[in-house]
């Protein structure tokens, strides 16, 4: 009804683009990013916090940079969470000392791409 498309002529990716809105699959990669990080930084946080830690991989000239191996043999273990985090790969900032709020905007900018 906001673009008068009263006979559904517009497909859903028009009006993605219109709209500016996330597409399910970088929703999923914003909000996985974001729960990892946040598991990260954590020193005492749940037990799948430290297996995290133990499949990272940070580089030495780089260390903005997260990198977790997809260890998946079947397209079912793809859906588990910690085989979802290639999307760290494209995160660019100081990831180790933000705040919530800060840590929001900068993966909202990398993953969206509509606040920059």
């Amino acid at each position: 009804m906001a673009v008068k498309d009263y006979y559904y002529l517009l497909s859903r990716d028009r009006l993605d683009q219109i709209f500016n809105r996330a597409t399910p699959y970088r929703w999923m990669q914003y909000s996985n990013a974001k729960h990892a990080i946040m598991m990260l930084s954590q020193t005492d946080g749940p037990p799948m916090s430290a297996f995290l830690k133990s499949k990272l991989y940070i580089n030495d000239r780089n260390p903005n940079k997260l990198s977790i191996h997809d260890t998946s043999r079947l397209k079912v273990g793809r859906h588990s969470f910690h085989n979802r985090l290639k999307c760290l790969r494209s995160v660019n900032f100081d990831w180790r000392n933000t705040n919530p709020e800060a840590l929001r905007v900068n993966l909202k900018g990398t993953f969206f791409k509509l606040f920059r």
